[in-house]
């Protein structure tokens, strides 16, 4: 009888020592995505424009608005010509936002410009092309045009895929060459407003202009210019791009 009690009491004490050393009762938890089907970062591929409008805006004409005098057309093409001519002149930051690339595109097209494949490494337009069709035209550069570029492969993605069907990957851009008349225009009125205003424009490293349509002619709104000291000179310069200026000085 004793032993059965012994016995009795040792199958308790075990079945204690069993109790404090099983792990808990574990209760079901709620379902967790594995790593991989965590919330995803979605990475966008942000593309980098050319032509953009530049992030900041001019202010609005002071009250001390200095009128800028006109040039007659002849004095005006002559030094945008030379200047042109010396390759020397600053960054041009363009946009065509304020009407579209196409219509951007039909009024450089009715001023006599031309769209080219473009060869970087070579430095050089390989083949007109028709920004419209893809259809590729002559090899030359017509010598009414600038050799001022604008670059507009975004754009013309399918157009550049087709002129590398003839001329392979070594062109992987498409350029805009607008008539040398076109820029002599700009760099020769930029140039007298800089002036008129005792701004030197060799001091000139960049050139903010937006684009518009004004009664069927393409004009070209000057905002700013940023200086080789590293500051940037709000303007007030409207260019008729058939020739015509007209302008005033924002105070900083």
């Amino acid at each position: 009888m004793k032993a059965r009690a012994h016995a009795a009491a040792a199958s308790a004490v075990a079945f204690a020592i069993l109790l404090v050393l099983s792990p808990p009762a574990r209760h079901p938890e709620p379902d967790r995505p594995a790593p991989e089907e965590a919330v995803r970062i979605e990475i966008v591929k942000i593309e980098r424009m050319n032509q953009t409008e530049p992030s900041r805006p001019p202010p609005p004409p002071s009250p001390s608005v200095k009128p800028v005098a006109k040039l007659s057309d002849e004095r005006l093409l002559a030094e945008g010509e030379s200047l042109l001519r010396s390759g020397k002149f600053p960054r041009l930051r363009a946009t065509y936002s304020r009407i579209g690339f196409a219509a951007y595109r039909d009024a450089m097209l009715s001023l006599g410009g031309a769209f080219f494949l473009f060869d970087p490494s070579a430095r050089r337009p390989v083949a007109e092309i028709d920004p419209l069709t893809g259809e590729l035209r002559a090899e030359r550069i017509r010598g009414d045009l600038s050799r001022w570029p604008r670059d507009v492969t975004r754009h013309l993605g399918d157009t550049l895929r087709r002129g590398q069907a003839s001329y392979g990957d070594r062109v992987s851009r498409v350029v805009l060459l607008p008539p040398a008349r076109l820029d002599a225009t700009l760099l020769g009125s930029l140039d007298a407003h800089l002036r008129g205003l005792g701004l030197d424009p060799g001091a000139v490293l960049r050139v903010d202009v937006a684009y518009e349509l004004r009664a069927g002619d393409l004009h070209c709104d000057v905002l700013l210019v940023a200086l080789r000291d590293g500051t940037e000179r709000p303007l007030s310069l409207e260019i008729d791009l058939s020739g015509g200026m007209t302008g005033t000085e924002v105070a900083l």
